[in-house]
């Protein structure tokens, strides 16, 4: 597992430091596993470091040096991977902008990967908790996965945080339970916020998706099952 916090500015690297560690304190077995060190970075503009996390956070070691991305030496270091004697640079961009998804093709394969992310997850019980654009990233040419775990948690609980304001609003009362469903509804409005022309199969799936009412709402295994996705 990675974590990272980013910040714009550089003069907020410090900042981005302070948080990550903030929000590694609240460790689960079920989410984070039974690993001690968990790999991460701070970035502020064009300052980047690579650290590793501790258990329980309020404390980090640094295991690269500071880059400035503005050097040219700094950007080849980090981009380019010597694998079988050739390099080999990858580039991966969470698709925080709906720009990025331009046909009904590419937006078949997101919602699809995303349910079947989600078909697991909720299988063993989770849930994500942050279902958006900016916490889905697109792996290779079409394959796309979700990312920023940092909320997710155990399906049917309260949060031990305040509710986020993308959520639906069933969940967002005091004392109301997130549950699968909630998921379910983000990628319904993760739908339409792209900025594409729906056909009516797509227009159906995203409706369903989001329904009002969550019992009215898929399961993800349900959701793979629709025309448009097959």
């Amino acid at each position: 597992m990675f974590k990272a916090e980013l910040k714009e500015d550089p003069l907020n690297f410090e900042k981005a430091v302070l948080e990550l560690e903030a929000k590694m304190t609240d460790w689960t077995l079920l989410v984070h596993g039974p690993c001690d060190y968990m790999l991460a970075a701070a970035a502020a503009g064009h300052r980047l470091r690579f650290c590793a996390v501790k258990r329980g956070g309020q404390q980090m070691k640094y295991f690269s040096q500071e880059f400035d991305l503005r050097n040219q030496l700094h950007r080849l270091q980090l981009l380019a991977h010597l694998l079988s004697g050739c390099f080999c640079r990858q580039v991966k961009l969470p698709l925080g902008s709906s720009c990025l998804l331009r046909a009904l093709g590419s937006l078949q394969s997101f919602v699809r990967d995303i349910l079947l992310g989600l078909r697991d997850l909720h299988a063993a019980g989770s849930v994500h908790r942050d279902i958006r654009l900016p916490d889905t990233i697109e792996v290779a040419q079409k394959i796309y996965t979700l990312i920023e775990f940092e909320h997710s948690g155990h399906a049917n609980q309260d949060p031990c945080f305040p509710p986020l304001r993308h959520w639906p609003p069933g969940c967002r009362a005091a004392d109301a339970a997130y549950t699968t469903a909630s998921d379910i509804h983000g990628v319904g409005t993760m739908m339409a916020s792209v900025n594409l022309q729906l056909d009516d199969d797509a227009v159906a799936l995203k409706q369903w998706l989001s329904a009002p009412n969550p019992e009215a709402r898929p399961r993800a295994r349900e959701a793979l099952l629709c025309q448009w996705l097959r």
